[in-house]
């Protein structure tokens, strides 16, 4: 089981009740695989734009980060 995960990578989930920073939220995992995800949902849209919009401006960061360690792999140029 994989429980609990955190508010950043669970944007329509509901956040925990008791414990800032995670969502109420679990996945069952066999052999890899997964076989169940259930969460409660998030039903604020205000607060499911914030965390999507969030999740954008990471993803771009991350993309920034691995296009420049590429770049810095081949001598200072980026490929495409």
């Amino acid at each position: 089981f994989v429980l609990e995960p955190p508010v950043s990578i669970s944007p329509l989930a509901k956040p925990h009740r008791s414990k800032p920073g995670v969502t109420e939220r679990f996945e069952l995992f066999i052999a890899a695989r997964e076989h169940a995800n259930s969460f409660s949902e998030l039903t604020d849209p205000v607060e499911q734009r914030k965390r999507l919009e969030a999740q954008v401006v990471d993803h771009k960061k991350a993309v920034e980060a691995a296009a420049a360690a590429a770049a810095e792999e081949n001598g200072g140029t980026a490929e495409s």
